[in-house]
């Protein structure tokens, strides 16, 4: 069953989990998250990009039929535009992500708001961002510059109406080419208490363990994995293309990358702590 982010992420706060979100870009990475979403029983969270938009929203709508009690989250991740977050929500998305955090603080919010309004009015959830989250070849100074201002973040919330929060600690998008994250846990706490709603980490891919569970219990509700999984689809299906045979036979190949999506999505939904969940 599809649903509003909103209702997850609140229950995850209270409960004192996390729900890791999936991006997702092929019928094949779908099914392998909702197989195992299902088998485990966590709630899921599938995002794709813009581009992704009408790809994914059809093959969700088909595979939710396979599995009626699994809560479903489908989600936009980065909408820039309004029009990217209209065109999810008449794709039929749950939740969408308006992601003004390179403009300026005024126009972040006028974006938001628009958005928010959209959104309320299709029984969609929304999800903003304000300080920004870079990328991994993004020097370390370089982010440091753009980390979330604990007063901004609160400010952000209350005058937006966002459901949940992107907050820029010290986390990526893609591969950290200089070295292991070090989240920034006083920033982190200090926004939780003073923001008062679910927090999101992006970037989850390639971060310590030990420092996602902590920010999970610093507030931490969503945490995005991009990276792993498209690394575990390709890395699985070029295996199994190298090996005798296997460049002639696709379903094989498509197979092996699904087993090991699926075994990405198992360690995740151990580490954010969202089995048996429903």
């Amino acid at each position: 069953m599809l649903i509003p982010l909103t209702e997850l992420l609140q229950e995850a706060r209270r409960g004192g989990y996390a729900i890791a979100a999936f991006n997702v870009a092929n019928s094949d990475m779908v099914a392998a998250t909702m197989e195992v979403a299902q088998e485990v029983r966590s709630p899921l969270i599938l995002l794709a990009l813009g581009r992704d938009i009408d790809l994914v929203a059809g093959t969700v709508r088909a595979a939710i039929r396979r599995f009626p009690r699994l809560p479903v989250v489908l989600h936009l991740d980065h909408g820039r535009t309004f029009a990217e977050a209209i065109h999810a929500v008449r794709h039929g998305f749950s939740s969408v992500m308006v992601d003004g955090s390179v403009l300026p603080y005024a126009d972040n919010l006028a974006l938001t708001l628009r958005v928010v309004e959209l959104a309320r009015a299709a029984g969609c959830s929304v999800e903003a961002e304000i300080g920004h989250v870079g990328v991994g070849s993004d020097h370390p100074s370089r982010q440091a510059d753009q980390l979330t201002d604990p007063e901004e973040a609160a400010g952000f919330a209350r005058d937006s109406g966002a459901d949940c929060l992107a907050v820029a600690v010290g986390t990526a998008h893609g591969v950290y080419q200089h070295g292991i994250p070090s989240l920034d846990f006083p920033r982190l706490e200090e926004i939780a208490r003073q923001a008062e709603i679910p927090l999101v980490l992006h970037g989850g891919s390639g971060t310590p363990p030990e420092q996602l569970r902590r920010a999970i219990a610093a507030g931490v509700a969503k945490i995005n994995v991009a990276t792993d999984v498209r690394r575990a689809f390709i890395a699985g299906f070029r295996q199994t293309a190298a090996e005798p045979g296997g460049d002639v036979n696709l379903n094989r190949c498509l197979k092996a990358a699904r087993q090991a999506v699926a075994q990405t999505v198992r360690t995740w939904v151990e580490l954010a702590g969202s089995a048996n969940r429903f």
